[in-house]
């Protein structure tokens, strides 16, 4: 059986995947489309706009 802290740390792997991607398209395709991205994943609107455009205050 999977521990919380485990499966914490699984969704945690998933959500910095998905933010890398959205970074990627924000490279590519601009920020609408990375935002639009975000959101289709159940990012915040305002949580997407800070990564995407905010690169000093992105987690590490």
């Amino acid at each position: 059986m999977n521990s919380p802290s485990r499966i914490s740390e699984r969704l945690d792997l998933v959500t910095s995947a998905q933010v890398r991607a959205g970074i990627a398209l924000l490279h590519a395709c601009g920020t609408a489309s990375a935002a639009l991205y975000l959101c289709s994943l159940g990012v915040g609107l305002n949580v997407a706009l800070r990564v995407l455009t905010r690169p000093r205050l992105r987690r590490t």
